[in-house]
């Protein structure tokens, strides 16, 4: 019985238990015994239970764009991802823009994000402050998503004639409201192109402090006039409600506002376009005791693959890939440069909140 007792104590605690090999204790030291070995079967089994992936699955919070983007994702992906997994998923939106992703990845708290979708450009942004951690060494930032047009749509009802960028900065051939995205990106390309910048040369310009100041000096042109947006459903709200008459929209949605007025209200203006490819990244962890990554990862993994790209695709038939004609099919594309804006949104950012401000 004492040698089973020493093997048993052996297996259990490995060298700690030859502290057991002499006399086996009675009484009262035998109890103390008997009692440290209840506490640390009770701390492995509490371990147990606590630990990732058990009882107690992780949540991943992903943060994704909203508008038509955002409900074709929750039928074709996360309804699906809730399925299989065992991880909670929790879907947030957010406006893409860099003030809220510093704010929600350094912002003073833990950030809750899992997972992010976003521009190339902000992607590229994050990975080289550190923020999001590429895929390889020698890999771009970011798993890609998909491509999202943003496009020139205006109410018919309120005129007639289709109009270009030039037309949508002249107020007093045309008064009224007009809405432009709460960013500098496709913003200040817009405000160039309604200046008769030719769209090859729309990034050789906006790169000199020559260039830029004349961007802003153009929207400083038409300021009391536009409403500005953050979000796909705030553009086409403003659309729909008639706060605006003519806005930079997404393509997706401005199809489907398009749609559920009979094609007899909206168009979209054969004016050029603007192309911002999107794409998934992992937020960086400093915190050890995380345990979202490898769900997230999982996640990731799933996202990319051919079956739910597929499936995504079907569910947005006006998505537009890297290799797709124009939404309209006479529009001119003009992809977003995201190198130039890695480089430049730091400063050109803040400059843009200034000078919104009153």
């Amino acid at each position: 019985m004492i040698s089973a007792s020493r093997s048993y104590l052996s297996r259990l605690y490995g060298r700690r238990a030859r502290i057991f090999t002499g006399r086996i204790p009675t009484g009262s030291a035998l109890s103390a015994l008997l009692f440290g070995i209840g506490l640390a079967c009770s701390s492995s089994a509490a371990a147990t239970r606590t630990a990732p992936h058990s009882k107690h699955p992780s949540s991943v919070v992903v943060a994704t764009t909203g508008g038509v983007i955002g409900a074709a994702q929750q039928t074709a992906l996360w309804n699906a991802w809730r399925k299989q997994s065992h991880n909670r998923l929790r879907v947030v939106t957010w406006d893409s823009s860099l003030p809220e992703l510093e704010k929600n990845l350094h912002g003073g708290e833990k950030s809750a994000w899992s997972l992010v979708m976003a521009e190339g450009s902000l992607l590229q942004f994050g990975c080289d402050q550190g923020w999001f951690a590429p895929e390889s060494p020698d890999a771009k930032c970011g798993v890609p998503a998909l491509s999202s047009d943003t496009a020139l749509t205006w109410d018919r009802t309120r005129l007639e004639t289709e109009p270009d960028w030039r037309k949508f900065w002249d107020v007093a051939q045309h008064p009224g409201k007009r809405g432009l995205r709460r960013d500098p990106r496709t913003t200040l390309e817009i405000a160039l192109l309604s200046d008769g910048v030719a769209p090859a040369d729309i990034y050789r310009v906006l790169g000199t402090e020559r260039g830029l100041d004349r961007a802003f000096r153009r929207l400083s042109q038409i300021r009391p006039y536009i409403v500005w947006w953050k979000t796909p459903d705030e553009a086409t709200r403003i659309l729909r409600s008639g706060a605006v008459f003519m806005a930079a929209v997404p393509v997706t949605d401005a199809r489907a506002l398009i749609a559920s007025r009979g094609g007899k209200k909206f168009s979209l203006s054969s004016a050029p376009t603007l192309r911002e490819k999107f794409g998934w990244a992992i937020p960086v962890r400093t915190d050890q005791t995380d345990d979202t990554t490898p769900p997230a990862q999982a996640l990731l993994t799933w996202l990319s693959a051919s079956e739910q790209t597929s499936r995504l695709s079907s569910t947005l038939p006006d998505s537009p890939n890297e290799d797709s004609p124009t939404p309209a099919s006479r529009q001119q594309i003009i992809p977003l440069d995201e190198t130039f804006w890695a480089t430049h949104l730091k400063t050109i950012a803040p400059r843009f909140e200034q000078w919104l401000s009153p």
